[in-house]
């Protein structure tokens, strides 16, 4: 098993096993969790059947940026969403958090039920400060 960079964790059913690049043996067992963990990258998780010899070939781990989201009032509330609608985080007031390279919307509350969004891309460390 190979990643890119190289060096991930290798995981197997919550159990740390190795460094890639490694070849994995596994018997007695029909599937696995595999997780590839590295600091300061997007852990890579997948459920393997395991019915005959794989080769998973080069599994590339996703770089993870800073982004600060600044507030102006510290009872301020959002939620961030991917460009799915899908909300992958909220919370209030300023923070710091880690996501990967790709485009999102900020949406934060304006009061009386009203709220303001803003899109923005995400590939290198970047900062929102709100209201904007």
């Amino acid at each position: 098993m190979n990643t890119e960079p190289q060096g991930a964790d290798i995981w197997i059913d919550s159990v740390l096993t190795a460094k890639t690049p490694d070849a994995i043996n596994i018997f007695n067992k029909d599937s696995i969790i595999l997780e590839l963990k590295m600091e300061g990258y997007q852990t890579y998780a997948d459920t393997l059947a395991l019915k005959t010899n794989r080769d998973l070939g080069v599994i590339t781990l996703d770089k993870l940026y800073t982004l600060w989201i600044r507030c102006n009032f510290s009872d301020m509330d959002y939620s961030i969403y991917d460009m799915n609608n899908k909300m992958i985080f909220t919370a209030v007031g300023t923070k710091k958090i880690r996501l990967p390279k790709g485009r999102y919307r900020i949406v934060y509350a304006i009061g009386e039920g009203q709220t303001e969004s803003r899109r923005f891309s995400l590939n290198y460390n970047y900062s929102i400060k709100i209201p904007f």
